[in-house]
């Protein structure tokens, strides 16, 4: 899996009326541009050569930042990122210290989403904005069918983290459920001075944040032996929506009688009748798995050990030699997420 080094994006708004329209550009074409103005936290104007245009950002820039874009998608709403910033300034580092702040969760955000929805706290919105939004939550990927053949790979394709890889590609017959490029669509139809759109402007500016944090984490230089892959899952249910979060580890094998890499999948997870879950599940080239799980509360620990049995019957039918299967009380010994540069501050005065 690749996660291409996208995202310090800009998504370019439609030009007011009466603007002149933008040119055609084409995906893979590079752009001079400046930063000229600011008019919202995550709203920039950038002056790209006879143009003058508005754009939606999480990355932080300052006036008079002279940019280097690459076109990602063509069309009437532009997607381009940033390819090169200022002489001695690095783009990555830039971009996380700008989404760090202003990222949450995805469960807290789409319960936030979920609930404004429900309880009509954006009855004033544009039709555009609330049909954008019925449709970013319609097209969740069901809870009761992710486990289903297929399904899973699916909810990961259309996280958000493969976004650009897909426009880059030409790929746009895959957008409709992709979570990135639904929360673009709705942000760029929200007024920004609303007092409607406000709470739901700035969850969604997280939402996109937190994506784009997790596509970060996978650019940023990883041990010399391991590329990791993050990502969140959220899950539509009757009554709101969960959030599986999915970390992959691609890491060399130790021993003289290794072949080939091994995988590691850390999955965590919490549902009302069992509480926080973790799992980690171990892959090698030669299809041995083990599965090692945590249910923090004791009762769905014991539920789960009862069903094993079936964990292994399942991961044995698929072809596996089934290695470790067990299932703890408590937490696991370590903290699955990410690791990010630590040259984020400058502590110096």
């Amino acid at each position: 899996m690749t996660v291409a080094p996208t995202a310090a994006t800009f998504a370019i708004l439609p030009p007011a009326g009466g603007a002149a329209a933008l040119p055609a550009w084409q995906p893979g074409q590079r752009l001079n541009a400046v930063v000229v103005g600011q008019s919202a936290p995550q709203t920039v104007s950038l002056r790209i050569g006879a143009y003058t245009v508005e754009a939606n950002t999480s990355t932080p820039l300052a006036l008079r930042t002279p940019l280097q874009l690459e076109v990602v998608q063509g069309g009437a709403q532009p997607v381009l990122r940033i390819v090169q910033t200022a002489p001695g300034a690095d783009p990555l580092t830039t971009a996380l210290r700008g989404v760090l702040p202003q990222q949450l969760p995805l469960q807290q955000v789409f319960t936030v989403l979920h609930g404004l929805f429900n309880a009509s706290g954006v009855g004033g919105l544009p039709a555009p904005a609330l049909h954008l939004f019925k449709q970013l939550l319609d097209r969740l990927p069901g809870a009761d069918r992710v486990f289903q053949t297929g399904a899973l790979q699916q909810a990961l394709d259309d996280s958000g983290i493969l976004l650009e890889n897909k426009l880059s590609r030409g790929d746009r017959t895959r957008l409709d459920g992709d979570i990135k490029a639904n929360l673009l669509r709705l942000l760029a139809t929200l007024p920004e001075d609303d007092q409607h759109g406000g709470d739901l402007r700035r969850s969604v500016s997280a939402a996109l944040a937190r994506i784009e944090l997790h596509q970060l984490s996978t650019l940023t230089e990883p041990a010399r032996d391991i590329t990791t892959v993050t990502a969140e899952l959220p899950l539509r249910r009757p009554d709101g929506v969960d959030v599986f979060q999915l970390q992959i580890d691609k890491h060399s094998r130790q021993g003289d009688d290794a072949s080939g890499p091994a995988w590691t999948v850390w999955l965590n997870f919490e549902i009302a009748s069992l509480g926080p879950v973790h799992a980690k599940l171990t892959l090698t080239t030669d299809h041995q798995v083990s599965s090692l799980l945590w249910a923090e509360q004791p009762a769905a620990s014991a539920l789960i050990t009862r069903h094993l049995n079936w964990l292994e019957q399942a991961l044995s039918a698929a072809g596996l030699t089934v290695g470790q299967l067990h299932c703890f009380t408590g937490s696991p010994p370590r903290d699955p997420s990410p690791k990010l540069p630590s040259q984020l501050v400058d502590m110096r005065a």
